[in-house]
Formats: structure tokens, sequence, C-alpha cells
């Protein structure tokens, strides 16, 4: 039985997680990098619904620092919702009170960089021993930054109800602090969790590559065309980029399964990821259910005026994978080069590291 859960990431996805979890009973503590917030106490806002008239829930949160956490008092679960480049100094953050072995650890980032199967020269020293879960949603929601927000520690707004999916990275056997925080997970509303093993280890594989397949169509599209994701399937000239961008993530799929049957579950490939149009379907699908909702990607360029660095595990890594395989994908640098161009327009920096996680 989990006592105490601790999230790093007080983004759009791990507030929605928090207030989800916070709401059945379970005790939350958010860790931020900064004790920053003069909003005392934290209140966590979440708005079901983009109508300004929609109905709020107001939760009280606990805030703190990893710096702040007791010595020698190990955590024990984390859940870390940052974006994917954020994860190593995330968990770098945590120092002694990440205890490899008795801390459960849940990642849920978007796209499928190096930071998925864990073979980064820094994460052995970072992540210790495994196993560890993964987590992945279709639910879309973004932060309101109006003035009428200011005074809640975070306001987000639930723009699309979705699912949660939850599993093992690897097919070890779960630690019981990892089960146990499986069963918590898994108890959220409209949420699986898939059990350890080969079989639960697969599933998430199958999961992850969907989600990078449809975060690879939709996201660095939404920036580019300053557009909600509903909007960027039922713009004409928009839904040609997407489609494109489809079936290049389809041919890279099929490309890199035929030459590394190893790295897919079973050396199979979903039947849904492997051509374009199957992908298409998919990204229709998440688009009307999230329809009203600012991607994590558009947020990052018009809302912070920054480089969306998640795109390098993103776009990035298809694009990478097809260079690997001798794929072409023409398109995905095309756009990931509309994104740099935004960002330039708006005043904001560009990172070095677009197409390379």
């Amino acid at each position: 039985m989990l006592s105490r859960l601790h999230i790093i990431g007080a983004g759009n996805i791990g507030c929605l997680l928090g207030s989800q979890l916070l709401a059945r009973g379970t005790a939350v503590t958010f860790l931020e990098r900064t004790t920053s917030s003069s909003i005392q106490p934290p209140k966590l806002v979440v708005q079901h619904g983009v109508a300004p008239d929609a109905p709020t829930t107001s939760l009280p949160v606990n805030v703190t620092t990893a710096a702040e956490l007791p010595p020698a008092d190990p955590l024990d679960a984390v859940i870390v919702a940052t974006k994917a480049h954020q994860l190593t100094s995330a968990l770098k953050s945590l120092g002694s009170a990440y205890v490899p072995g008795h801390t459960a650890l849940a990642l849920i980032q978007n796209g499928y960089g190096r930071h998925i199967p864990l073979i980064d020269e820094t994460s052995p020293s970072v992540l210790g021993e495994l196993p560890i879960l993964l987590g992945s949603t279709t639910h879309g929601c973004f932060r309101d930054t109006s003035s009428s927000a200011v005074s809640a520690w975070r306001h987000i707004v639930h723009a699309g109800s979705g699912a949660w999916h939850f599993g093992p990275a690897s097919a070890e056997p779960l630690t019981p602090q990892a089960a146990a925080l499986l069963d918590v997970l898994g108890d959220l509303p409209d949420a699986t969790a898939y059990p350890g093993g080969t079989e639960g280890a697969a599933s998430m594989q199958s999961l992850l590559l969907t989600k990078l397949a449809v975060n690879a169509s939709i996201n660095a599209a939404t920036a580019a065309a300053d557009v909600r994701n509903g909007a960027v399937v039922t713009i004409p000239a928009w839904r040609k980029v997407v489609a494109e961008l489809a079936a290049e993530t389809a041919a890279v799929f099929v490309a890199r399964a035929a030459r590394f049957p190893s790295e897919f579950a079973g050396g199979l490939l979903p039947p849904t990821l492997t051509s374009g149009d199957s992908i298409m379907a998919l990204v229709d699908e998440v688009c009307a259910t999230t329809a009203s909702n600012w991607s994590s990607t558009h947020a990052d360029v018009w809302t912070h005026r920054r480089s969306p660095d998640e795109l390098a595990f993103i776009n990035g890594t298809v694009v990478r994978w097809g260079r690997e395989v001798g794929v072409p994908t023409p398109m995905h640098e095309e756009v990931l080069g509309m994104v740099a161009e935004r960002v330039r327009e708006l005043g904001g920096g560009v990172g070095g590291s677009d197409l390379n996680p």
C-alpha cells in the first residue's frame, strides 16, 4: 500500500493526473523546481470543458521542491510527467530521496526517444534498478493563463476526455511498490493497467508507438498552423500535411520493424501502424475527442514563446529512425523547420536538438 505519492511535472497532464488521484483519496504532493508560488494555500482548479461557464473543481494541493524533501526519507512512489527532454534532470533532482528497489517510478512523456528504452548513457546512474512503469494518455488539456485564472496555483482546462494506460517498461517482475503504484493508477477513471511480464511490456510498447505516431502527425502541425487539434485535420491544406506525416511515419515503422524486429514486441508491428491511412484513422479519432485542445507543442510556441524541445523525441525520432533505415521523411523535416521559424518570428529561442533526441 502506498502512503505517499509525488508528482514531478506540474504541467497539464501532471495536474490532470494529480487531480484525478486526489479525487479518489490518494495523498499527492507536487514537486516543483522552486517554491515561487505566492498563492497560499495552493489550489488546483480543473475546468471540465472549454466553455467559459463550464463547471470547475477546486482541490487543495501539497506543493514543495525536491530540495525540501526530508533527508534519509525515501519516497514511496514518483510519477514523472515532465517533457521528455527534462526527464534526466528531474530524476537527478530527487537525489537520495529516490531509492532504487524501494521507490516506485512511473514515466509519462510524449515521444519515443532514448528515455523510453532507457539506454541513454546517463540512465544507469540516475535510475538504478529496474523495473519502472510507463504511462500514456489520450486526454486533452491545457493551462488557462488568463487573468481570471491567476488566483489558482494551477488552472487547467480538461478539453477532451480520453483514456489512461499504464504498464511495465520491461518484462522484469515488478517490485511490491511498483505493483502497488500500478494498482493505484489502474483505478483511475478510464484507465487500463497492464500487468508485469512480457505481455504487459509488449502492450505498453504498442501503445507508446501508437502515441508516437499520433503525436508526430498532430503536435508539430498544430504549432506550425496555429490551430487547435480539431482544426488541423479539417482545414484541407493542413489535413494534407498531417496525412503526409502519417504516411512517412508508417513507412519508417514498417522498414524499422523489418530491419530490427527485436525492437518490436514479438517482432510484430501493430496493424494500425502499418499504413498512412490506418494512422490517419487514429489521428482523426484523437482530434475528434480533443478538438478543442491546444497541443503541448502549440503551447510551447505560441504561449511560452520557446522552442518545443519535445519534438526531438516525437518527429525527431521518426526522422532519426528513417535515416537509420534509409526512409526519407521530408515532411517531418519541413514541419520541424516551420515550427522553428514560428519560434523565431515570435522572438523566442530555438534549441539546437530539433532532430536528434
